[in-house]
């Protein structure tokens, strides 16, 4: 269906689709999905997602995501879109890194290759972003209230530099939750955490009681 500029799906069942190739900007729509939804995108086209309306979605996009994409979940609580980011940016000549997503709890980044700057200003509805491997990353305007972890479920280790910056940091009682993932392998975690006008900071570790979980965490900056 590499011509198709929509594809509707609608389903009672579980549903998950391993491979979908639409045309460039189209519009997959699984709104009408009431079953468990997993969809894995295996194209360099970029589209609009419109995932279950209702259920869980698990939405897999590999390379592909920056801003010319659009993902919305519904009111399930726990979505999940994972996706492997480089380069992305947000500056005056290029905003590939403005994200347009919403309705999604947990977002999980790769970062195998290069450095990224994410703006989180249109990304709504998030509880947690997830950063992983060894590249650094820039998140702005951060939503209040947002976590922020290092390991994804592709790569428990993060040993790149984590700069935050909050969408409103004018406060005094900014706030800022760092998760450690859990972890195989001592110094899997490896790196600065920077972050600016922010009166706290809790990091949270949730490796298992045992060995191979010692990190090297600078939060100097």
């Amino acid at each position: 269906f590499d011509k198709a500029s929509t594809v509707t799906v609608t389903s009672a069942e579980k549903v998950t689709v391993s491979d979908i190739d639409a045309a460039e900007s189209a519009t997959l729509d699984f709104t009408g999905v009431t079953g468990v939804l997993s969809v894995t995108t295996d194209s360099n086209n970029k589209y609009t997602i419109k995932g279950s309306s209702t259920a869980v979605n698990t939405i897999i996009l590999g390379t592909t995501l920056n801003s010319d994409e659009t993902i919305t979940a519904g009111s399930a609580t726990t979505d999940k879109l994972t996706a492997t980011i480089a380069s992305l940016a947000n500056s005056t000549s290029s905003t590939t890194g403005a994200l347009n997503i919403s309705g999604v709890e947990y977002l999980e980044f790769d970062t195998a290759t290069a450095a990224s700057t994410i703006s989180a200003a249109s990304i709504t509805g998030v509880k947690e972003i997830a950063v992983g491997s060894g590249s650094d990353v820039t998140i702005e305007n951060l939503a209040a209230g947002v976590d922020v972890q290092a390991g994804v479920g592709a790569d428990d280790s993060y040993k790149g530099d984590l700069t935050v910056k909050l969408a409103d940091s004018s406060g005094s009682n900014d706030s800022l939750t760092y998760i450690l993932n859990e972890r195989g392998t001592d110094d899997d975690v490896d790196g600065h955490l920077i972050g600016t006008g922010i009166e706290t900071l809790t990091i949270k570790d949730e490796a298992a009681a045992g060995t191979d979980d010692d990190i090297e965490l600078d939060i100097s900056g």
